[in-house]
């Protein structure tokens, strides 16, 4: 083997290494699991999968047994008793551990945000904060111009939630389609 060749082995060979480092990466950063779920539900409640996933994404990491300090259960972090509201029927909290329950009530919740708010970052908001927090902050001017669209929250958490999310959104677009 020349000199040269043995150069552009060695040059490929540290370039893949580097590519499948990066993809490593990227995979644990942005997993894609439950994708039937997902894309069920999505279909089901009119929302697009790439949204549903970097909610998932950001709420849990993909985590089906999270459970956070308010309460939060499961992919999509969902309070039992706004699963029991949502539902009609009292839900368990072990209910909400199972990732297929858990991915079609979020998706009915997020659905509903976007129903009843102007636009997507309010409905995250709301996802986020609760929906009577948004209703508060859209009868603030210090929040809302207009009474329908937030500019910002009073919470720096549900500020970062919501841009996560719209982040997240753009590489789950690319990684799903």
């Amino acid at each position: 083997m020349s000199k040269t060749a043995s150069i552009t082995f060695y040059i490929l060979f540290v370039m893949a290494l580097f590519i499948a480092g990066a993809v490593c990466v990227f995979n644990f950063l942005y997993p894609q699991k439950y994708e039937d779920y997902i894309t069920n539900y999505a279909q089901k409640y009119d929302l697009e999968p790439s949204l549903v996933a970097s909610v998932i994404n950001v709420e849990s990491g993909y985590d089906e047994n999270a459970k956070s300090s308010a309460g939060a259960i499961g992919l999509m972090q969902i309070i039992p008793a706004t699963a029991s509201y949502l539902m009609g029927e009292e839900i368990s909290e072990e209910e909400l551990f199972d990732a297929e329950f858990n991915i079609e009530i979020g998706c009915l919740y997020l659905s509903k945000m976007l129903s009843e708010f102007a636009n997507l970052e309010t409905a995250l908001a709301g996802y986020n904060a609760g929906p009577s927090n948004v209703k508060n902050w859209l009868n603030d001017e210090k929040f809302s111009s207009d009474g329908q669209t937030l500019i910002s929250t009073p919470y720096a958490e549900t500020n970062r939630y919501i841009e996560k999310v719209k982040n997240n959104i753009k590489i789950y677009d690319f990684l799903m389609n």
